[in-house]
């Protein structure tokens, strides 16, 4: 099993692993910037999942969502 390294096109991973490195974040955990960088993004990314799951849950829709197909929006 073998690890790869691509070359990051993301722009918000490269401002955030920049940021990262810039204050230094990564020398308490001996982590990588962009492995931090991943991680970080990784977790908002699921935020925005799970949140959305809670939502659909309690079918809650929120102020700012846009009305789906068929739903009258008041």
């Amino acid at each position: 099993m073998g690890i790869s390294i691509e070359i990051d096109s993301n722009p918000f991973r490269s401002d955030l692993n920049a940021l990262i490195n810039r204050y230094s974040k990564e020398n308490g955990s001996h982590t990588p910037d962009w492995i931090l960088g991943e991680y970080l993004e990784r977790c908002l990314e699921t935020f925005d999942a799970v949140t959305t799951m809670r939502d659909n849950w309690h079918r809650f829709v929120p102020r700012f969502a846009e009305p789906s197909f068929g739903e009258v929006s008041s």
